[in-house]
């Protein structure tokens, strides 16, 4: 429940101006709208869980304009950003809720459930999903988003030659993220027709390493389990931004990469 606390303060504190730095959950989201057009699907009831400041959800309403969409976050903040923005003639509902915790059967059920870079903030990923499914209606879809486990690898690989040279007990910097095998065999569980698993690998650049970290934190991802003082931190920091910044050039300043999952599925 830390990582959620610390994650949702950090959405909160920087919901204003979170689509700044989201550019990666936004080309998640257009993968998502691209699936749905795959399987040229019509539904009537949608729920995004995750949904943030509300940038697939405002995809969704645009091509399904007449179809009765549910946002739910569990930030208040990102949740106030949605609603001062999206443009909806349909009805629209946003709850705030963690949905862990959350009886989602109360909102009935759903054509079409989206989720997008969520996944891997949940205590128990398999129980989630299950419950989800049990909401959708016979031959409703559900499709995900998220990130696997070769994400911000350079930044990982960075860390830990850090610490090592430093002689400072290794630690894990940032979410921990399933590997494909994992993802895969999560969603075979998933009692789901016509699914397909789809993987890529997007390199993404930004003007330094510090760049990347402000963007990490403002997308609420970032945390450490790093038990060390604050001055040894500083200077652990500023070690892995001199290392990245001569590692990993690119022609914009630095570079990093993203290793995106998308599952999707039908109910029988």
């Amino acid at each position: 429940m830390l990582r959620k606390k610390t994650g949702v303060q950090r959405l909160n504190q920087y919901a204003e101006s979170y689509d700044d730095y989201a550019a990666i959950f936004c080309k998640m989201a257009h993968r998502l709208l691209l699936a749905t057009e795959r399987q040229d699907i019509k539904p009537l009831r949608i729920l995004d869980i995750g949904c943030g400041t509300g940038y697939t959800t405002q995809l969704l309403i645009n091509r399904y304009p007449e179809a009765d969409v549910v946002g739910i976050d569990l930030s208040p903040g990102m949740l106030r950003v949605a609603e001062e923005k999206i443009l909806s003639s349909a009805p629209l509902t946003f709850i705030c809720a963690d949905v862990e915790r959350f009886d989602l059967s109360v909102l009935g059920q759903f054509d079409l459930i989206v989720s997008s870079g969520v996944l891997h903030w949940l205590l128990d990923i398999q129980v989630a999903v299950n419950k989800w499914i049990k909401l959708l209606t016979s031959g409703g879809w559900l499709m995900v988003n998220t990130f696997g486990s070769e994400t911000l690898h350079e930044l990982h690989k960075t860390y830990l030659s850090m610490e090592q040279q430093m002689k400072i007990k290794p630690t894990r910097h940032g979410c921990t993220f399933p590997t494909s095998k994992a993802w895969h065999a999560l969603f075979k569980k998933a009692n789901l027709i016509q699914t397909e698993v789809h993987e890529c690998w997007y390199r993404a650049e930004y003007t330094d390493c510090q760049d990347l970290l402000q963007t990490i934190k403002c997308c609420g991802e970032s945390f450490s389990e790093n038990g060390t003082g604050l001055f040894t931190q500083c200077r652990l920091l500023q070690a892995v931004q001199r290392k990245y910044n001569e590692a990993y050039t690119s022609n914009s300043g630095v570079y990093t990469t993203y290793h995106m999952m998308q599952m999707i599925g039908c109910k029988p």
